[in-house]
């Protein structure tokens, strides 16, 4: 992934990309349930606890790598959006 980010990097300075995410992109292609149950769980805890600050810090990096983040009763979401790095969430344990 460290190459693909390096190869988008290069396409925008050529003017060849401009980092939104190209139709031919089918969000299934990205497997985003491993970091919303991260987020259910964090949610959670935060419920109990009374302290998001763990809730904050996972939407700031999600928001960080190009994601929409969605959160109501019924759970939570996470759609592609402009910009989507998927290098931007291996950091994110």
């Amino acid at each position: 992934l460290e190459e693909l980010s390096g190869l988008s990097g290069g396409l925008q300075l050529l003017g060849l990309y401009d980092g939104a995410i190209p139709t031919w992109v089918d969000a299934d292609d990205f497997d985003l349930g491993r970091f919303e149950e991260m987020l259910a769980y964090a949610r959670e805890q935060a419920m109990e606890t009374k302290d998001f600050t763990k809730v904050d810090e996972l939407k700031k990096l999600f928001v960080a790598a190009g994601l929409e983040v969605q959160m109501s009763k019924e759970g939570v979401a996470l759609k592609l959006s402009t910009g989507f790095d998927p290098s931007k969430l291996e950091a994110i344990k």
